[in-house]
């Protein structure tokens, strides 16, 4: 009898622990979501909307690997569909419940937590542009953004957790920038 009460008390202390310990993992990974996605969304207020002028380059390779100077760039390179990668893509026809037709995907890992970035144009009023008001538009033909606006949806991975956020990055308006068309200030 002694015995079944101890191999008893011993099996409820293992299962507590066990419960205990998986909480506080899945606790962590939400956490570690949370920190990645207020990290990106501070890099990204950080960026001005766009720079003064574009660097001169003349294909999206030679923007490979640097770090992007403004928000259009970091966000939306260009709506071209023959200048996309396995992780950096511009869906413009082709529409899904999670990514819609004139957007700009972008897929970053951060602190060990995958982050997928959802953006498109937008008009003044939160509008989004369609994909044919932005297709063909690339940041190295140093052409101004399709708008003043950028919708972004951030989402942050990790295993089986799932966070995410909305932001809308804006230029300043002309009357407060004196970079002209695109401003400065990545501001929500």
């Amino acid at each position: 009898m002694a015995a079944a009460l101890i191999l008893m008390t011993v099996t409820v202390v293992t299962a507590v622990v066990g419960a205990a310990t998986k909480g506080a993992s899945r606790l962590e990974v939400t956490s570690s979501a949370d920190r990645a996605l207020r990290s990106e969304v501070a890099c990204l207020r950080a960026l001005s909307y766009c720079a003064a002028s574009f660097p001169a380059v003349s294909s999206p390779v030679a923007l490979d690997g640097l770090a992007a100077p403004d928000v259009v760039q970091d966000l939306f390179p260009h709506a071209r569909p023959d200048c996309n990668t396995t992780t950096d893509y511009w869906v413009g026809a082709a529409e899904t419940d999670e990514v819609p037709a004139g957007s700009f995907v972008t897929r970053r890992e951060r602190e060990g937590v995958l982050i997928i970035r959802v953006a498109r144009f937008a008009t003044g009023d939160d509008e989004p542009l369609p994909a044919t008001a932005v297709a063909g538009w690339a940041v190295w033909d140093a052409a101004a953004p399709p708008a003043g606006s950028l919708l972004v949806r951030l989402s942050a991975v990790r295993g089986d957790r799932h966070r995410e956020c909305r932001i809308v990055l804006r230029a300043l308006p002309p009357a407060l920038s004196h970079a002209g068309t695109c401003g400065v200030g990545g501001e929500t």
